[in-house]
């Protein structure tokens, strides 16, 4: 999970991050419409993506604290690679906001 996390926070910070401080420091967007697009999708995409691996950690702690004994057969590798995908699907799919004109 912690690797997920990392990459989504990484992406925001390189994908993101560079044209959002341009546009706040000139005041005006200086890019043609498609990358606003893309950038769009890829600031909610990201969020969306930490957001949602930060609650499949969550879920990941809680089991280990409320069943030691139990963890490694609830959260097998699969199931936790079937959290990380779900999450970044998830994330995908409700930021095609941008492409679809809203």
């Amino acid at each position: 999970f912690m690797v997920a996390l990392a990459s989504a926070d990484l992406g925001l910070g390189i994908f993101v991050v560079p044209f959002t401080v341009q546009t706040t420091l000139e005041g005006v967007w200086t890019y043609p419409d498609r990358v606003c697009q893309y950038v769009g999708f890829m600031s909610s995409t990201f969020t969306l993506s930490s957001i949602f691996l930060l609650m499949d950690l969550s879920i990941d702690r809680y089991v280990s604290i409320a069943k030691p004994i139990e963890y490694y057969s609830v959260m097998t590798n699969r199931k936790c690679t079937f959290m990380i995908m779900k999450s970044w699907l998830a994330a995908s799919l409700y930021s095609m906001g941008p492409f679809l004109g809203w």
